[in-house]
């Protein structure tokens, strides 16, 4: 009992007596006999941005017009917004009956505390659910052998970059570390803001230092510090400190970039008046509908670095999970519903991203860039290392996403500021 209270404690998700979420009963006055058998699933997902949630709401109207047993009520939250809210239903005992979140040490831990259902009934019984799935994907949300969890998609965190501005200052797409850090001067001299980034954020700083790291030491060292077997002092984790540090010193972030939220950089990017934005390929439809000539390439390779240059930042993601205290038969009809190959093509085609779904986009009006970007990330990924601030305890991923922030902002004693990761 001590150590579920203490992963309850860690993620801010002590649960009240009373319990929260699960099967709830419209108001009878309102309905009679029918309304007051109606059972009512809340949902909280980051679909934040006007495409995902135009696309999934899509989803959930069709969900409601295929049924009436069961109402859905949706609440659509950027990401750090629902990292914040699930940690405050926990502790207050109002879980949302489905959320969705990232896979990770941090996941596992409210598995662990008993938090997240065991849906394996409810899905592996399914085979023709399950056949509908990319080889690898439903067992990415295994955990000791029980399903705890659906990826919807794989992500990939890459340059996405303005093809105008590139031709304009006789750029090339940057290979290596010292060809981007060339570009940055070039644009610098034209007098454009190289690279957006929301710093405010800070997982979109992290991007650049876990792929740093990686592409200097390989996937190993962050593996054993995760693992607790060594440390962010690491040689590997300091020079990717320093080259963070020397990209931001550059002047490759432009002005005031500490304060931009993801957003803002996002809009900067769309807008022109930013070069190159490193972001996961959730953003890709956003980017692609912007009017700008967009491209994409992976994050270059470090000079005498030991990782893969062609490992990607990502795998199976976009998890959907589904609360302890829910009405698991309900929630997961729902999940199956919004996770079918016909509800998935709409979702893919308005959005951009990679599904685990298998989806047949012939005769969709797709994007011709996200089209071009489907049919080649599968080629150019060897594989995938996971996000830094997901694979750690959620106290370490707190003080690496301070830390990255810190190094951003000069601080001069790199090694130092990686030694409060602890």
């Amino acid at each position: 009992m001590k150590k579920v209270l203490a992963l309850l404690l860690s993620l801010g998700l002590v649960l009240s007596a009373c319990g929260g979420g699960g099967q709830k009963e419209a108001d009878k006055s309102s309905g009679g006999e029918a309304a007051a058998k109606t059972k009512e699933v809340t949902v909280w997902l980051s679909d934040s941005e006007t495409k995902l949630k135009e696309a999934m709401q899509s989803s959930v109207d069709a969900f409601h017009k295929s049924q009436s047993e069961i109402k859905v009520k949706v609440e659509y939250m950027d990401d750090e917004s629902l990292k914040t809210k699930i940690k405050v239903a926990g502790a207050g005992g109002e879980m949302p009956d489905i959320f969705n979140y990232w896979s990770g040490e941090q996941f596992n831990s409210m598995v662990k505390a008993g938090v997240i259902a065991d849906i394996s009934d409810q899905i592996l019984n399914d085979q023709a659910f399950v056949s509908n799935f990319a080889a690898g994907a439903i067992d990415a949300g295994k955990i000791d052998g029980k399903l705890y969890s659906i990826a919807s998609g794989s992500s990939n965190v890459v340059f996405y970059y303005n093809k105008k501005i590139f031709e304009e200052n006789g750029i090339a797409v940057p290979t290596t570390w010292s060809e981007l850090m060339a570009a940055v001067e070039k644009l610098k001299a034209a007098k454009v803001t190289p690279i957006a980034v929301g710093a405010k954020d800070r997982w979109p700083l992290l991007f650049y230092f876990a792929y740093l790291s990686n592409r200097i030491g390989g996937t190993e060292p962050f593996m054993n510090a995760a693992a607790n077997k060594g440390d962010f002092t690491e040689p590997t984790f300091v020079e990717a400190g320093q080259k963070l540090q020397d990209l931001a010193k550059a002047g490759a972030f432009g002005d005031g970039f500490l304060g931009m939220a993801s957003a803002q950089s996002d809009a900067a990017f769309q807008s022109g008046k930013a070069a190159m934005i490193l972001m996961g390929d959730w953003s890709l439809g956003t980017y692609a509908d912007s009017g700008i000539d967009l491209g994409y390439f992976p994050f270059p390779a470090v000079e005498n670095g030991k990782g893969d240059a062609a490992l990607m930042h990502g795998g199976y993601g976009g998890i959907y999970t589904v609360s302890a205290s829910a009405d698991k038969d309900a929630a997961t009809k729902f999940l199956k519903f919004i996770l079918t190959p016909e509800q998935r093509k709409n979702y893919v085609v308005a959005v951009g991203a990679p599904s685990s779904i298998k989806v047949n986009l012939e005769g969709t009006d797709i994007n011709p860039i996200v089209a071009d970007y489907l049919s080649n990330i599968g080629s150019v990924a060897s594989g995938y290392f996971p996000y830094f601030d997901q694979a750690i305890d959620a106290k370490r991923s707190e003080q690496i996403l301070n830390t990255v922030v810190s190094i951003v902002a000069g601080a001069p004693d790199i090694k130092a500021e990686l030694a409060k990761i602890k």
